[in-house]
């Protein structure tokens, strides 16, 4: 059995970075409301306060539950299959195709942080979200890594080739 973890160091990296520019977006939404008198640079300034609070927030959010949390365990997987977040087994033969998404802001800025996709034969798909606790070379290898276990064990892949994209 094979598991996936992430560094507690790195987290609480993060999340002090993460800190820091919170306290950063906030300075910068005092300043737009008290100390700027252009109404376009008020208007830029409140803007980037807004995003930066919700980006940062959430991922000091997400940083600060993983760094109280007992165990740094994100996903496990075997030579059977890969494990859901409630324990139950996805035989890799039931694994048609592989993506990942990495790290990007979406609607609303809020962050959409990379995860992993396994689409399966039924059309239903298991996602592994990393909450972006792994470093974004940890994040590629452990693709990398996936995406040769889909590619030699997934069923579609031994019939008609790779489809696999990361």
């Amino acid at each position: 059995m094979i598991t996936i973890v992430y560094n507690r160091m790195t987290v609480m990296r993060k999340m002090m970075i993460s800190l820091l520019f919170i306290i950063g977006s906030i300075a910068l939404a005092y300043a737009a409301v008290v100390k700027i008198p252009d109404a376009m640079w008020k208007l830029g300034s409140a803007a980037l306060s807004v995003m930066g609070l919700v980006y940062f927030g959430r991922l000091f959010s997400v940083t600060l539950r993983a760094t109280v949390r007992k165990q740094s365990q994100l996903f496990v997987y075997d030579e059977s299959g890969i494990y859901k977040e409630n324990g139950d087994l996805v035989p890799w033969s039931n694994i048609e195709h592989f993506t990942v998404v990495y790290t990007r802001i979406g609607i609303l800025f809020q962050p959409i942080f990379t995860h992993y996709v396994f689409k399966l034969k039924n059309g239903d798909q298991v996602v592994w979200h990393t909450y972006d606790l792994l470093t974004d070379e940890e994040a590629k290898q452990w693709a990398r890594v996936l995406q040769e276990e889909v590619a030699a064990r997934g069923s579609m892949n031994k019939r008609i080739g790779n489809k696999i994209s990361v």
